[in-house]
C-alpha cells in the first residue's frame, strides 16, 4: 500500500514536468489507474494501523466504513471490559485529594498473565494508606516485581479473560476479512498493477543510465545513416576506463568506411576496438 501510495507521488511529480510527461505519460492512463487504486485503498484501508501489524499479530480493526455486525459487537466486547478495568482503577484511586492518582496505576498486559495493574511500590502503599484498604477489600493478589507492585483481583483476570478471547476472534475474522480483500483487490487490479510495475521498472533504468551518464560524461552518438561511414571522436571503453583508475585514460578517435584497412595489431586490441564499436552501437539506440 505504501508503495502504490509512493508511486502515486512519483507520477504527480513526472505529469508536472512537460518532458518527462512526454517521455513516460504520454497517452499513458497508467496516472488515472494508480489514482483509482490509490483512493480504492483509501476508502478501504486505515494505512496507519494496518502498518502496526503482520499476518500473525493483527489485534484491532484496519477496515474503514465497517458494517460487519460481527465484527462491531466482538470490539464492543473488547471496549467494555477495557473500560470495566478502568473502572476498577476509579474506585481505588482517590481522586478527591489527589487528581492524578489514577495515572499512577497503569494498565500492562503481557500474552502470559493478561492484563494487570501496575504501579511503583511506595504509590501502591500510598493508595492502601489513603484508602484505607489495609483489610484487602479489593481482594488483591500483589505480586513484588523489582521495578514497582503488580496486582489484580478476579474481577480483573474476568475482564482480562473476556478481552483476550475476544481479541483471538477478532484476529480470527479480521485474517479472513483481509485475505478476501486481497483477493478482490487482486481480481480487480492486476492488470493495472502490472503496467505499474513495468512503468517502474523502466523508469528506474532510465533514471539510473542518466545518473551514470553524468558521473562518467557519456554521451550518446548521433547516427546520420545516409553516410556509409562511423566516425567517432574521442571514444572511451568505459569498463577498461574505470578498470585502470590509477592510469589516465587515452581516448580514441574512430572512423570506419569502405576503405577502412585495419592495422596489423594484437588481437586484444582489436577485440577492445571491436567493443568499443558495439557499445557505440548499443548507446546509440
Amino acid at each position: 500500500f505504501r508503495s502504490i501510495k509512493a508511486a502515486s507521488k512519483l507520477l504527480k511529480k513526472i505529469n508536472k514536468n512537460q518532458k518527462l510527461k512526454e517521455l513516460f505519460l504520454n497517452n499513458n492512463k497508467l496516472k488515472e489507474d494508480i489514482e483509482e487504486i490509490n483512493d480504492y485503498l483509501e476508502n478501504m484501508i486505515d494505512v496507519d494501523i494496518l502498518k502496526k501489524y503482520n499476518m500473525c499479530t493483527i489485534k484491532g480493526n484496519f477496515f474503514k466504513n465497517n458494517n460487519d455486525n460481527e465484527l462491531l459487537e466482538i470490539e464492543k466486547i473488547i471496549n467494555n471490559n477495557k473500560k470495566n478495568i478502568e473502572e476498577v482503577i476509579k474506585k481505588i484511586s482517590f481522586s478527591e485529594e489527589n487528581s492524578n492518582s489514577k495515572e499512577w496505576i497503569k494498565v500492562l498486559q503481557t500474552e502470559k498473565d493478561g492484563y494487570y495493574l501496575f504501579t511503583s511500590k511506595s504509590r501502591y502503599d500510598k493508595l492502601i494508606k489513603e484508602n484505607n484498604y489495609n483489610n484487602n477489600k479489593y481482594n488483591f493478589t500483589t505480586i513484588k516485581l523489582s521495578n514497582g507492585i503488580k496486582f489484580y483481583n478476579d474481577d480483573i483476570k474476568e475482564y482480562s479473560n473476556k478481552i483476550l478471547e475476544a481479541t483471538d476472534l477478532l484476529t480470527d475474522k479480521l485474517k479472513i476479512k483481509y485475505l478476501n480483500f486481497i483477493e478482490e483487490f487482486t481480481n480487480l487490479y492486476t492488470d493495472k498493477i502490472n503496467k505499474l510495475i513495468n512503468f517502474l521498472a523502466d523508469f528506474d533504468i532510465s533514471y539510473s543510465n542518466a545518473i551514470t551518464s553524468i558521473m562518467y560524461n557519456f554521451t550518446r552518438p548521433n547516427i546520420n545513416n545516409k553516410k556509409n561511414k562511423l566516425e567517432a571522436k574521442n571514444v572511451r571503453h568505459l569498463l577498461i576506463e574505470l578498470y585502470n583508475s590509477d592510469e589516465v585514460y587515452k581516448a580514441n578517435d574512430i572512423l570506419l568506411n569502405n576503405d577502412t584497412l585495419f592495422p596489423n595489431w594484437p588481437t586484444v586490441l582489436l577485440e577492445i576496438y571491436f567493443k568499443i564499436i558495439s557499445l557505440i552501437k548499443l548507446v546509440a539506440r
